[in-house]
């Protein structure tokens, strides 16, 4: 017994988790059921007056008053008074857990630990190449030998797990190393990796290394702290966003009991999740694993079969789902986006076509600041699977292609970077090198398009390395800089949010319900029925795994795109008809469950381009210019107005004045423009648009004069009011 002696960092929160005892956790204190068994009731409010100090290792049950401190505790628990998981001193610490693993792996390859290799080979069924792929080793740490799982997350090592050899019984079964590394998910980086919507958690690592040789046809991870203990944050951050979640623990009350108690923290904390349990055969008898019904010959297959739904959504049917308008779509989006009917229609749309082969959709959301360019986005991108979504604020090039949750590396030691089925949204103004780079991306120029970087090396020294994008992602880009390039502008759909006096007032009033009680609100929205229906049609459409959507040729799309032109055929139109034909396989895409598939296949009907036409004939105004909508408002209504207002008191041939365009819209809205954007961004654009000669004043070279080139455009200018369809 260490007396007074300090206890090592963590060292109370890995002993609890080492036994596989629940907690909670209020600042210093750990609260846990009382050893004593007077916390027998195990409901959420009676289950937890045991209070163990984590630094000081001193305990008290509020219950049954029992005391005591952190060696009277393992005394409790059946354990040795002096602790057998004692910290290394920083002097002996390895500097890489790899190196460590690695010895350890060769350890247990020497003929004197043949026993050690069989154990894992015959009693656990765990296949020789797994061993050498995994790095399963033998060493001795804390002055005693044990079994070591290291845990290997993209080639680096995070922590491993000890296991004590078997036939060994005193002292705990599963430590870690390092003391006090705490607890990881072991799986996470392939779950990260990874666009399955089911996921399957199981008891433990070998349990986990022998489901991934089952072929359970998704991804496998478990708690380094043992099946007790799966936190808040893992199920934000690994499981948000699918479907399904499988559960296989032990076949005892613990393992019930732990279930139970996770499938209730699943379906409280994420939306539109069903959770299954996959028990164990009964005949394997009490405490059997997944490793005894492998040893058995049960297959996934049947282990699967017999899943049972016991939390959460009951499965989709396609059934569930109608014929969506683009009018019902709207109302369900207006739940937190006012107005902005148009826009917030082709941002989901465009959202939506990420789960396509080849039909992804990019989206420039273009206006000034304020105007809610971000806010649509965010909010949209609620509705879709958290990890299918990627969102940036300033991010460099190289930034970029080192994104965690999406990089990865092949056999051949390359760097992947997959953004299949993703949806990217760029929060603000993006870089210019990085905009050039993902241009290749933009156009769906190639499925693999390789990319060369260069590297500090741990020598120090600049390295090369090389990569590949996978795939196609859906893209929206958010700016309050007008001026684009013109390889962005033939990429992409252009929007601008409203700026209207409705809009505004709705919006005042949607963020004071959402201030005043941000959890009631959030509630009521996420208990929508139609909004989670919504959601779980997102889910059902991605499971589809959709190839192409096909247009049939008697729907005549060319006829309809150039019915929409007025005046001569010009070259840009055969972008806009691109843009015409990808709103029209979105909006097929919307209504999945209704259309004929043939294999991967969805085939488009007239509603699909009808609702597309609708669409497009709010688009097609500013499309035809490639400029931002707002930048187009700006010419019809304050530069054309402006204009006419000062040519029956002028020359024929005058123009406006940067002072003559401030006062006629300042009288009109009573709003002080910006004069630096105005010069700096609107007129450039809207000239390099065709629709404005900018030039010197001849009679005062110190002026510039702006003259309309195009008469106000016989168009409906307003984004305002529902797209019905």
């Amino acid at each position: 017994m260490r007396g007074e002696q300090e206890l090592a960092q963590d060292e109370v929160k890995n002993y609890l988790e080492q036994k596989q005892i629940d907690y909670k956790e209020r600042g210093n204190e750990l609260m846990f059921a009382c050893p004593n068994g007077c916390d027998d009731d195990d409901t959420e409010s009676e289950k937890y007056h045991c209070s163990i100090n984590a630094e000081t290792g001193l305990w008290h049950c509020f219950k049954c008053e029992a005391k005591g401190n952190f060696f009277s505790l393992r005394k409790e628990l059946g354990d040795s008074t002096t602790s057998t998981i004692r910290s290394d001193s920083k002097k002996s610490m390895p500097k890489k857990l790899m190196t460590v693993a690695s010895n350890c792996h060769k350890e247990l390859m020497k003929p004197d630990n043949k026993p050690l290799l069989n154990y894992l080979l015959a009693e656990r069924k765990i296949t020789l190449y797994n061993v050498n792929v995994l790095m399963l080793g033998c060493g001795e740490f804390y002055g005693e030998k044990w079994l070591t799982i290291p845990i290997i997350e993209n080639k680096d090592c995070k922590l491993i797990k000890l296991r004590r050899l078997p036939g060994e019984t005193e002292g705990p079964k599963y430590a870690t190393y390092p003391s006090g590394a705490g607890s990881v998910v072991f799986g996470a980086d392939e779950l990260q990796h990874s666009n399955s919507n089911s996921v399957l958690i199981c008891g433990g690592e070998f349990d986990r290394i022998v489901a991934k040789q089952m072929k359970f046809g998704m991804p496998v991870v478990t708690s380094t702290a043992g099946e007790g203990t799966f936190k808040d944050e893992w199920i934000r951050n690994y499981l948000d966003g699918r479907n399904k979640v499988y559960i296989c623990f032990d076949n005892d009350d613990k393992g019930r009991s732990s279930t139970e108690n996770l499938a209730k923290k699943i379906v409280e904390q994420l939306q539109i999740v069903s959770v299954y349990a996959i028990p164990i055969p009964e005949e394997l008898g009490d405490k059997a694993d997944l490793t005894d019904a492998n040893k058995m010959g049960f297959t996934a297959e049947q282990l699967l079969s017999k899943a049972q739904l016991i939390a959460g959504d009951e499965p989709v049917d396609a059934s569930d789902f109608t014929e969506m308008s683009l009018t019902k779509l709207q109302s369900i989006l207006d739940l937190t986006i006012k107005y902005d009917n148009v826009n917030k229609t082709v941002v989901f749309l465009g959202m939506l076509s990420a789960y396509t082969e080849e039909d992804q959709l990019n989206i420039f959301l273009n206006a000034r600041s304020s105007s809610g360019k971000t806010y649509i986005a965010s909010e949209v991108a609620k509705l879709f699977p958290k990890n299918d979504v990627r969102k940036y604020m300033r991010v460099t090039p190289t930034a970029f292609y080192y994104d965690d949750q999406a990089m990865s590396q092949d056999d051949s030691g390359e760097m992947v970077l997959d953004l299949s089925r993703k949806i990217l949204i760029f929060m603000d103004q993006v870089d210019t090198k990085l905009q050039t780079m993902i241009r290749p991306l933009l156009s769906h120029d190639d499925k693999k398009i390789a990319f060369k970087l260069t590297n500090r090396s741990n020598s120090g020294k600049n390295a090369a390395v090389n990569g590949y994008i996978l795939g196609y992602p859906a893209t929206a880009f958010c700016s309050a800089n007008m001026q684009m390039d013109e390889q962005e502008q033939t990429r992409a759909i252009l929007l601008s949010p409203e700026i209207t006096q409705e809009k505004i007032d709705a919006g005042i009033d949607l963020y004071q319900q959402r201030s005043n009680d941000n959890g009631s609100f959030e509630a009521t929205i996420a208990s929508n029925p139609e909004r989670k229906l919504l959601m779980q049609r997102i889910r059902y459409i991605r499971e589809l795994n959709v190839r192409y959507i096909v247009i049939p040729q008697e729907l005549e799309v060319g006829q309809v795109f150039k019915s929409t032109i007025k005046g001569k055929l010009l070259p840009r139109h055969q972008r806009d008809n691109q843009h015409f034909n990808s709103l029209i396989k979105v909006c097929t895409l919307l209504n999945a469950p209704s259309r004929e598939m043939r294999e991967r296949d969805i085939i488009a009907t007239k509603a699909d381009v009808d609702a597309a036409l609708t669409i497009w004939n709010f688009l097609g105004r500013s499309q035809q210019y490639g400029i931002p909508p707002q930048m187009l408002d700006f010419y019809e209504q304050t530069i054309v107005p402006a204009y006419l207002a000062k040519r029956p008191n002028a020359k024929e041939t005058a123009g406006l004045t940067m002072d003559d365009l401030f006062s006629y819209h300042y009288g009109k809205t009573g709003e002080m423009l910006n004069r630096d954007q105005v010069r700096k961004q609107y007129l450039p654009v809207i000239e390099q648009a065709g629709l404005i000669s900018y030039e010197k004043d001849s009679t005062d070279r110190r002026k510039m004069i702006i003259t309309p080139l195009v008469g106000q455009l016989n168009i409906n200018n307003s984004q305002q009011g529902e797209v019905n369809d």
